[in-house]
């Protein structure tokens, strides 16, 4: 009987142990131990664990020994320890909630500590009692509170207070999860208080306590949504939330991008997962796993929680050495190369716009040497990226637009064709120039879809029949190798044009002399391509490329473009009006006609009538404008 008695009024005790055992189980399995956070928490249930297995005791000796308290030492420990314990349960609580909104860092060091003076007082109280008795005594057999338990009260409520505000002054830098989950806690907690405030005999502020304990573990350190199977680290959702927060905060810190590593094209598939595995593990190494993200197939981001510029420095040249030491995939070790894109936020990014922009710019080729973007270098990488998004959306948004600078015949000077040149107005950025953009265009691939635009708008504008009125007998469109090395990329215009109705002969597409020179037989296939599908082929900007000149005359091109800066030299210079003269002998032993850009005067226009040149192009006739505009010059 006595037994159960015990067990009746240690019901609430008994069930609150239980119930924080099993979140402290469920925190430990996770496994994720690292963070101030985790371990805070863990210490919030061990701490209703210990309050309530005291008390237990307490109840246990009091119906078993049936001894006066100045002899029951069970009972009196009992006592003691649950006060020792419960005492902390505020204060850990607060520091916990301040963890959780990203507020327990160096920055704050001095206001950490001073909230920790109430919390060493209260225990000091505590821990005096059995000489002073200042926090309760013994009388009767029955316990007394003294003002020392009013202290540790009023020190409880002062930790809750500091935790509602915690709360509310980082509102708007918590999603609703956390807010309503680090609510729920306080709400049961005081409730349970109440509860056995007003009725004595209910003692359920341990329960209470615990069941909002369950609470936070369900919602905030259940993190399976935020953690990234297979590398055991967080995922870019995470990131996003994280670096929200802390920007929403005004704090400092910088993210190390890891980027470009070998696994892009060395391993695909299984192989490629075990690889970027193995590279977790190998950044685990150098720094904390609760600070990694992965957040693209290939790319990691590392947040480092500090402003100092030659720490983050530091930690960026450490990863590049640590993987350039190798990482063991099952038998192999595998040297992995990366580069690392290093910013600050929130003077370099300013938004979750930048953020993105760290994993998804396109960097420069890996040959140029930089192994650490950052500073000026950043500025370029980010640019790119920025022009990336200003593409797609010209594409999305038909802000693209083809405008067209006429070619001359010389002598008598009358319009012969035009070139179409694409240019792209932007909703956010204004103009942007072929330059800038097509190069990004290249090595996204979005170089393809604007193609098509182009071929599609100067098909329209030749089935409108204005070009053949204004005595035009082609119009030259630029090609790219990004294009001419797609699978059916001339069937594919073919296509185009034969959905307009459009003869063939009426498009010259271009391809610039570098081209030529570095991959001579792709090109005599794709020349041979547009040959048989009845489209023209030039060269474009002849001088430029020091190209094997006898390869380069052998193809079939139809009209030679002479670079406008063999005409400027040759204006300027004997030696450079040489090397026009002999240019354009050379290239009429070929049998191929001539035409030259960059002419800006008569002066120009005559000499190169006087050497026989075909075409004229340049700004003497128009620059490149729309082609409303273009069709006004000659109507």
């Amino acid at each position: 009987m006595v037994f159960f008695a015990a067990l009746n009024r240690a019901a609430f005790y008994i069930a609150a142990f239980a119930t924080a055992l099993i979140v402290y189980v469920f925190a430990f399995l996770r496994h994720r131990l690292g963070k101030t956070q985790n371990s805070l928490f863990r210490a919030l249930a061990l701490d209703i664990m210990l309050s309530s297995a005291f008390i237990i005791l307490r109840v246990y000796a009091e119906e078993y020994l049936r001894a006066p308290v100045s002899e029951n030492k069970l009972a009196a420990l009992g006592h003691f320890g649950y006060f020792i314990t419960h005492t902390m349960l505020a204060p850990l609580f607060c520091y916990y909630m301040i963890a959780v909104v990203d507020d327990l860092h160096r920055e704050n060091k001095i206001k950490n500590t001073l909230i920790l003076i109430p919390f060493v007082i209260s225990e000091v109280l505590v821990l005096g009692n059995p000489v002073t008795n200042w926090v309760y005594y013994y009388e009767a057999g029955q316990l007394q509170r003294n003002w020392g338990e009013m202290i540790i009260y009023v020190v409880g409520v002062f930790y809750f207070a500091v935790g509602i505000v915690t709360v509310l002054f980082n509102w708007n830098g918590m999603n609703k999860k956390r807010r309503s989950s680090l609510i729920f806690f306080q709400m049961i907690t005081i409730s349970g208080v109440l509860v056995q405030l007003f009725f004595s005999k209910i003692k359920i502020e341990l329960l209470a306590e615990a069941i909002g304990l369950m609470g936070l573990m369900l919602s905030i350190e259940n993190e399976d949504e935020w953690i990234e199977i297979g590398t055991f680290v967080y995922n870019r959702k995470a990131l996003f939330a994280d670096i929200e927060r802390r920007l929403k905060k005004n704090a400092n810190g910088y993210l190390l991008c890891v980027r470009r590593l070998s696994a892009d094209s060395r391993y695909r598939g299984g192989a490629g997962a075990n690889l970027i595995r193995s590279v977790a593990n190998a950044l685990k190494e150098v720094h904390p796993w609760y600070n990694i993200y992965r957040i693209t197939p290939t790319a990691f981001m590392l947040h480092l929680r500090e402003s100092d510029a030659d720490i983050a420095r530091g930690l960026a040249e450490t990863v590049i050495n640590r993987l350039e030491e190798g990482v063991t995939v099952g038998k192999e070790k595998i040297h992995v190369e990366a580069s690392i894109i290093m910013a600050k936020y929130p003077e370099e990014i300013r938004s979750l716009v930048g953020l993105a922009l760290m994993g998804d710019a396109v960097l420069p080729p890996a040959d140029d040497g930089v192994r650490i973007y950052e500073g000026e270098k950043l500025g370029s990488v980010f640019r790119q990226a920025i022009v990336e998004d200003a593409i797609r959306r010209g594409l999305n948004e038909g802000t693209f637009e083809v405008y067209y600078q006429p070619v001359h015949k010389t002598g008598g000077l009358e319009l012969y064709a035009a070139e179409a040149l694409i240019r792209l107005h932007d909703t956010q950025m204004g103009d942007l120039y072929p330059d800038e953009f097509i190069p990004i265009a290249e090595s996204t691939g979005l170089i393809n879809e604007m193609g098509e635009f182009v071929v599609r708008e100067v098909c329209r504008f030749l089935k409108s029949g204005t070009p053949d009125s204004l005595g035009m007998d082609h119009i030259n469109v630029n090609l790219s190798v990004v294009q001419c090395i797609q699978n059916d990329f001339v069937q594919n215009l073919r296509t185009i044009v034969d959905e307009y109705g459009i003869d063939p002969g009426k498009i010259n597409f271009e391809i610039t002399e570098s081209v030529a020179a570095n991959d001579y037989k792709m090109l005599e296939s794709v020349i041979t391509d547009f040959k048989n599908s009845g489209f023209r082929f030039s060269m474009d900007d002849y001088g430029t490329g020091y190209s094997n000149m006898q390869s380069i005359f052998l193809l079939d091109f139809d009209v030679i473009k002479i670079d406008k800066s063999i005409l400027w030299e040759a204006e300027k210079t004997e030696g450079g009006r040489i090397i026009l003269e002999n240019s354009i002998k050379m290239i009429r032993k070929t049998g191929k006609r001539i035409l030259v850009e960059g002419v800006e005067t008569d002066k120009h226009a005559k000499l190169l009538d006087e050497l026989g040149v075909d075409y004229l192009q340049g700004y003497l006739f128009s620059k490149p404008v729309p082609e409303k505009d273009f069709v006004a010059l000659y109507a």
